[in-house]
């Protein structure tokens, strides 16, 4: 009997060191350049985004932009302060390590870093650099809106830019929203209007009476024709059958 479990135990102790083996290949093989960097502690992630930048962002940046997305908070105005210290830069030796680096296209690929975060804080970022120069970053903001549009929270983002209180972010965002509201194709006005409305329940933690839809700040800025466009039913109508649907299948909180 103490043979047999002996027999047994080792069996069991060969069989968990196989699998053991197998699932450390398989982490390996799972393992790539950008979740190493990802597990990395934030002291080594913030000396590899420093280190990207002194080289002159060379390369894949794809692995740069998943560390940017994991910690918003941290890199995006990492990267804004990185690019005012460029755009002050009078030697290239102080911030690159080669005299061969291109500035300019360091800031563009730094700055669709920062947009291509598609949050709130990107708008933030977009408003200091615009003070800058307005022309050269003032896309930021409809680029930031759009990949906040495409994960599903454009106008979540929209509403927390205008609370920045930059009437430079404001056109800009206002202009975004004109056009997305605007479209009278179908389907395409119906998604529009539906993720609208989805952001206005969340919003207001259910759907707006008539005072807070008319204070709204998206609503209160919308250009005449998106309020009452040609030939359809006023925006009010269309939203507001919208908003109740939505808030219907909202869950309780």
């Amino acid at each position: 009997m103490h043979i047999r479990t002996l027999a047994i135990r080792r069996s069991v102790t060969t069989l968990l060191s196989s699998l053991a083996v197998v699932s450390l290949l398989s982490s390996q093989q799972r393992e790539t350049p950008t979740t190493r960097l990802l597990g990395n502690n934030e002291a080594e992630q913030v000396a590899y985004l420093n280190n990207f930048i002194a080289e002159g962002a060379p390369g894949d940046n794809d692995s740069v932009e998943a560390l940017v997305l994991s910690k918003t908070s941290l890199f995006v105005p990492m990267i804004e302060y990185k690019i005012e210290e460029i755009l002050a830069l009078r030697s290239r030796e102080r911030l690159f390590r080669s005299p061969s680096v291109d500035p300019p296209r360091v800031v563009s690929i730094l700055a669709m870093m920062i947009e291509y975060t598609g949050e709130a804080i990107a708008l933030e970022q977009a408003s200091k650099l615009m003070r800058i120069d307005e022309d050269r970053f003032g896309s930021m903001v409809e680029h930031c809106l759009g990949h906040a549009y495409g994960r599903g929270r454009g106008f979540r983002v929209a509403y927390r830019g205008l609370e920045i209180g930059d009437p430079a972010v404001d056109k800009r965002i206002m202009a975004w929203a004109n056009e997305g509201i605007g479209i009278m194709v179908e389907p395409n006005r119906a998604i529009v209007l539906r993720k609208w409305a989805k952001e206005v329940v969340e919003e207001y933690n259910g759907a707006p009476d008539e005072y807070q839809w008319a204070k709204d700040p998206i609503v209160s800025r919308l250009s005449a024709d998106r309020l009452n466009p040609p030939g359809r039913a006023p925006l009010h109508d269309e939203m507001f059958r919208l908003i109740a649907e939505v808030a219907q299948k909202r869950p309780k909180k």
